[in-house]
């Protein structure tokens, strides 16, 4: 039996059961339980088919392995110029785990059987033949090349094929193809073979400069995309030991329940049609909007990509605080007394947060090792992520970073931390509400790939806001993270 299989009923009996608690719970019963209880089951319906839809997709996150590949072969061209003495223990290292990377996603895009060849993969196999043809396996590089007949991959596959045939083929126009459909490494590599061809010394000593200082750029970004999260982890790790030997030797005082001035059907309410409008504007609205202004996150343009996302969440913040004021509008008395909703909390909310990102760190990477070991190649992911990896400039970079930085953290924190999570705790125990509220704000990202990672990120806000009694907290860690996330994507993305 898949996870999928498992996982999926698993999760859906648990939305199930958390919708429909406070129809037990009431004291009051009205027409809105039953209403509710329907669109309750229609949600659940769609998140477990979302799930289910994911186990289905690729990792996202394989992509970004393929990223890191091409970083690394960039990276092993500075090692005789930078680290000479250690070269014997680099030797082909790089080569071989790209082949296998590149061949692992290469299988995940095509299907068995399929009739047709998906443009990705035609792409995928110009780069392996070329990883295979400089690592002596010309046979094996002649075969990849010359099963790509059509698309725009097939003139740069001939001009490779040609390249590296025996006796070599020059087809004309070839530097300029090279030049427009390759980058970084393999750029490099198949100008090389050319100009040495050609006997181009002049090009080759350029080129050569060229691939240097490249090379010591990718080692720059590898360092910081793998460096930071790993002292980070290290710091986290010293933390977290130094609060559990001060909660063990000065037991922490007990975390009090919200005084929630409203009732269980009103969480309910809110959650419910916060969860359908999630889906109504991703999956109805946005895209509706998108058609009819070019917009779409699978346009060339990075720009166009950009602006469609910042779209999509624009329209899901509007949506969700639409639904949260017009639900608590007869409570706003009891709100403005009870400091409800309020930034700063009791504590330094800066020493919080950079003390809750620190500590989350070695927690969620931890828990993302055993999800992979769990899923495979299977879970999905955020869609976002390819996409801002792969977009580069000032205009992009800053969309990108207003939706994940700024307002995602704002609005996801207001409604699964300062509304849902206060509300849980009249039903529920404290570390009971800070689990419920982390499932679900796991569940809403819709993917199994982020499930385990979301909801252990989860319990640390929520840990964090109950401690610290203010949203300023949990949104500070929301956005270092995001932030954190944001930075090692360009990081990866910017040598591709």
């Amino acid at each position: 039996m898949s996870a999928a299989t498992l996982a999926a009923p698993i999760l859906l009996a648990s939305l199930v059961l958390g919708l429909l608690y406070p129809l037990f719970v009431s004291t009051r019963p009205t027409w809105r339980q039953p209403l509710l209880a329907i669109l309750s089951a229609g949600l659940a319906a769609l998140v477990s088919l979302s799930l289910v839809q994911s186990w289905q997709a690729p990792l996202n996150q394989n992509w970004l392995q393929l990223y890191t590949a091409n970083l690394q072969l960039q990276a092993s061209d500075s090692i005789p110029l930078a680290l000479e003495p250690v070269d014997q223990f680099w030797d082909n290292a790089p080569l071989e785990a790209a082949l296998r990377t590149y061949q692992a996603q290469r299988q995940l895009l095509t299907a068995p059987g399929a009739a047709s060849r998906p443009a990705e993969a035609d792409d995928l196999d110009v780069r392996i033949g070329l990883l295979q043809a400089v690592q002596g396996q010309g046979a094996e590089a002649q075969v990849t090349w010359q099963a790509i007949t059509k698309g725009e991959a097939a003139p740069l596959a001939q001009i490779l094929s040609g390249l590296w045939s025996d006796p070599a083929r020059l087809l004309p126009d070839a530097e300029m193809v090279i030049q427009t459909q390759l980058r970084g490494w393999f750029r490099a590599q198949a100008l090389t073979r050319l100009y040495q061809l050609q006997q181009r010394d002049e090009a080759l000593v350029a080129l050569e400069m060229e691939t240097r200082q490249a090379a010591l750029a990718a080692l720059g970004r590898l360092a910081v995309a793998a460096g930071l999260p790993i002292l980070g982890s290290g710091v986290g790790v010293i933390l977290a030991i130094g609060l559990g030997i001060r909660a063990l030797r000065r037991r922490p005082a007990a975390v009090q329940p919200w005084p929630v001035p409203w009732d269980g059907v009103t969480t309910w309410q809110v959650m419910v049609l916060w969860g359908l409008a999630f889906f109504g504007t991703g999956q109805v609205l946005v895209p509706l909007v998108g058609a009819a202004t070019g917009l779409s996150l699978r346009a060339a343009d990075p720009l166009i990509q950009a602006l469609y996302a910042l779209l999509s969440y624009s329209a899901l913040v509007l949506a969700g605080l639409g639904i949260l004021v017009a639900s608590l509008y007869p409570y706003r008395g009891e709100l403005a007394k009870g400091g409800w909703f309020r930034a700063a909390g009791r504590d330094q909310a800066w020493v919080w947060g950079l003390g809750g990102y620190v500590v989350a760190l070695p927690v969620v990477l931890g828990i993302s090792l055993v999800n992979q070991q769990l899923l495979g190649d299977h879970g999905g992911g955020n869609p976002l992520l390819p996409v801002i990896a792969r977009s580069q400039g000032g205009l992009v970079a800053l969309i990108f970073a207003l939706v994940v930085a700024i307002l995602a953290p704002f609005f996801e924190e207001t409604l699964f931390r300062g509304f849902f999570l206060g509300s849980l705790t009249q039903a529920l125990p404290v570390w009971g509400a800070i689990l419920a509220s982390s499932v679900a704000f796991a569940l809403a990202h819709l993917n199994l790939a982020d499930f385990l990672p979301l909801t252990a990120l989860g319990i640390v806000l929520g840990v964090v806001y109950t401690r610290s009694r203010g949203l300023l907290a949990p949104m500070i860690i929301h956005s270092l993270w995001n932030s954190g996330s944001l930075i090692s994507l360009w990081l990866l993305g910017g040598g591709q």
